[in-house]
């Protein structure tokens, strides 16, 4: 089966997708970064009609896209027809923290800098708007 959009089953993808995919609520999106690890087409394989009715206002489409959501460490489901601004993730996007000694994170936790010498993360926290810099203890790989 060819698919008409770029995913490809165990890579990394980053999308903005609304925080609450349901047609009654206001859409307002947030980054996600999942490995895709199941595509599911709809129509060749409709979804089960509890699911249907227990949710039904949820916003669906043709496309179910289900893998792991790095930020969350959960199992995760994604509707294609709510995705937005889909790309590619690198491998330093996908570990982000795996070759570094120093993080610059912003208010909310996400990382905005990451350096191997403090030296350089330090001239980075100056140079741009307030962070927080921080020591990397370990990472899991």
């Amino acid at each position: 089966m060819t698919l008409s959009f770029p995913f490809r089953l165990g890579c990394a993808y980053s999308f903005k997708y609304p925080r609450y995919n349901y047609r009654s609520l206001p859409t307002r999106l947030e980054l996600r970064r999942v490995i895709v690890e199941l595509l599911r087409d709809t129509q060749a394989e409709p979804l089960e009609t509890s699911t249907l009715t227990d949710n039904p206002t949820l916003r669906r489409g043709r496309w179910l896209v289900m893998g792991y959501d790095l930020d969350r460490e959960a199992q995760r489901s994604f509707y294609l027809d709510s995705m937005t601004e889909i790309a590619l993730l690198s491998d330093d996007e996908r570990a982000p923290f795996r070759h570094a000694e120093y993080v610059v994170l912003t208010s909310i936790g996400r990382a905005m800098y990451q350096s191997a010498r403090l030296g350089d993360a330090m001239d980075f926290l100056v140079e741009q708007p307030p962070g927080i810099l921080c020591k990397v203890l370990g990472t899991v790989e």
